[in-house]
């Protein structure tokens, strides 16, 4: 007779990685507590975790000394409000005991900054084409926390003007879907009234891209 099959439930909330050895912790939210942990301890015993001070403790004290404690179990959408009230509440009374570089959850880099050797690593990984998530998708735990982090943050290029040197830059580099003169295929030729009907009803509510906007001003500057 085959064991019955135990389906566990996954357990959302808040959680910290205790080093009993030097009382010091990383505070974390999941909304599977239990796989989350796993991860932990796989990406620790391949000495690939992305905190390096955690990374670097549990090299230094080995495994025995990390616990994994609950500190509270929530719904999925209220998990990062309870990781951020854990956190405040560790950083307003001992900071120091915390391993975690985040100062808000869910926002790894927020109220940080690379350093110049962190910035010439990243500048070099992206001029040599490497991705991380390159054939991978986030799942959908991480696009919440994504989404939660960026809420009411405004985009960093709200209120600039693009310089006709980028813009020149944008437009060299944009493949060349758009062809002008005897290099379009329609060149010398017309809509006829119900096309250039169905044509203007499918571009109804749709914004202009930087670069349609090139290539409307290139013809506007170089008419047939």
């Amino acid at each position: 007779m085959k064991p019955a099959l135990i389906v566990r439930s996954p357990v959302s909330g808040v959680y910290r990685v205790a080093n009993q050895a030097t009382d010091t912790l990383y505070i974390g939210s999941s909304c599977d507590m239990a796989v989350r942990w796993q991860d932990h301890v796989q990406k620790l015993v391949r000495g690939i975790h992305p905190n390096r001070y955690l990374q670097s403790a549990w090299a230094k004290h080995g495994a025995d000394v990390f616990v994994f404690e609950v500190l509270n179990i929530c719904e999925p959408a209220q998990a990062l409000e309870r990781e951020q009230w854990w956190l405040d509440f560790y950083q307003s009374r001992c900071p120091e005991r915390l391993y975690n570089h985040a100062r808000v959850a869910g926002a790894p880099m927020c109220g940080r900054n690379h350093t110049e050797a962190s910035k010439a690593k990243i500048s070099e990984a992206r001029k040599a084409g490497r991705n991380n998530m390159l054939g991978r998708k986030h799942s959908a735990e991480s696009r919440a926390r994504i989404s939660a982090a960026n809420l009411g943050r405004p985009h960093p290029h709200k209120g600039h003007k693009i310089s006709p040197e980028t813009r020149l830059k944008i437009s060299q580099g944009q493949p060349r879907t758009q062809l002008f003169g005897a290099d379009n295929p329609f060149f010398g030729k017309t809509h006829t009234d119900d096309v250039r009907e169905r044509i203007s009803k499918a571009r109804r509510g749709v914004g202009w891209t930087v670069a349609r906007r090139l290539a409307q001003e290139q013809r506007c500057q170089n008419p047939r």
